[in-house]
């Protein structure tokens, strides 16, 4: 057998071995990522001092009508699709649970955003009107530009 061929084969071996030892390692990332994230939750069910709540997102009934008039926009109330000021500060923190939460912290973790003390990906921050904010009263929080 010519050497030519011989370091084929090795090479083709050598790939082979080579290709096998990168999926061990890609297994071994999903697994260090899959207990950080266990980590993370253990933790914050054993944390007592967050207190987090959630609230159903009040849907005005007036919110159909102005979608229908308005259209779908980023600056309108979240609530009711009333457009907005730019100079309106509130917003809802919204989970992709379509719940509202009471802290406006997140946890970045591998890439994504938890609200802080869940389990819950952030959906992020939705604006709302002065008028429907009182409706989430204690779910709100004012940002200043």
């Amino acid at each position: 057998m010519s050497n030519n061929l011989k370091n084929e084969k090795m090479n083709a071996k050598n790939t082979k071995k080579i290709a096998q030892l990168n999926q061990q390692i890609l297994d071994l990332n999903d697994q260090i990522e899959s207990l950080k994230m266990q980590i993370y939750f253990h933790e914050m069910e054993n944390e007592n001092d967050m207190d987090v709540k959630t609230m159903e997102l009040y849907v005005s009934p007036m919110r159909e009508r102005n979608l229908d008039k308005f259209g779908h926009a980023s600056d309108q109330c979240i609530c009711c699709g009333k457009m907005m000021n730019q100079t309106d500060e509130k917003f809802v923190h919204m989970g992709v649970d379509w719940l509202a939460y009471n802290t406006d912290e997140t946890t970045r973790i591998d890439g994504f955003d938890f609200i802080t003390g869940t389990d819950t990906e952030t959906q992020g921050f939705h604006r709302i009107g002065n008028d429907c904010a009182k409706k989430m009263n204690g779910f709100t929080f004012t940002y200043k530009h």
